[in-house]
């Protein structure tokens, strides 16, 4: 995977000029926010990928805890987009977060499966770092899993919705048939 194969997005303007009290500029725009960090996101699971078998063992624990909490942190924001009036299209497709952390933690499942017979007295405690991020990211896992869940079922009524509504209306009362 390159650096930025999950996130080429860039924001649209369904989150621009909301009427935030909250210290912000005009001109800010969340969705901004949002690709910025998966953009990020998206460069450091590359770096990851490339850096795997030369990373020591607690490098290895401590970047994949970055980048677990970071996806989950994505999910966080695109929940919270909704809840600040946002509409449209979210600006990622947090599918593609939810595989990249399972990506990784299929390839640590087999890094730790591997390796188990290296387990001694003297690395343990790398050791367990690793497999502590392995279990904290397989429950960041099922957060991201259960965020991406609750988007899908949200229905995000918008000008296009009923743009489309008022066409099959007017469709319906001119053919008179219900559409």
């Amino acid at each position: 995977m390159d650096d930025n194969s999950l996130h080429t997005h860039t924001a649209r303007e369904s989150c621009t000029g909301l009427d935030l009290d909250i210290g912000v500029g005009p001109g800010f725009d969340f969705d901004d926010r949002v690709v910025d960090l998966a953009n990020k996101q998206a460069r450091l699971s590359g770096l990851i990928d490339r850096w795997w078998d030369d990373l020591s063992v607690r490098q290895l624990a401590e970047i994949l805890t970055i980048h677990g909490r970071s996806g989950v942190r994505l999910g966080e924001l695109l929940g919270k987009r909704r809840g600040l009036g946002c509409v449209g299209e979210d600006p990622i497709c947090i599918d593609d977060v939810i595989g990249d952390l399972n990506d990784k933690l299929g390839r640590l499942s087999r890094y730790i499966d591997e390796r188990w017979p290296e387990l001694d007295s003297e690395n343990i405690k790398p050791w367990s770092r690793l497999v502590t991020a392995y279990s904290q990211n397989a429950v960041r896992l099922g957060q991201l899993m259960g965020a991406g869940r609750a988007l899908r079922e949200e229905w995000c009524y918008d000008e296009e919705d009923a743009a489309l509504d008022a066409a099959l209306d007017q469709l319906s009362e001119e053919w008179g048939i219900e559409l």
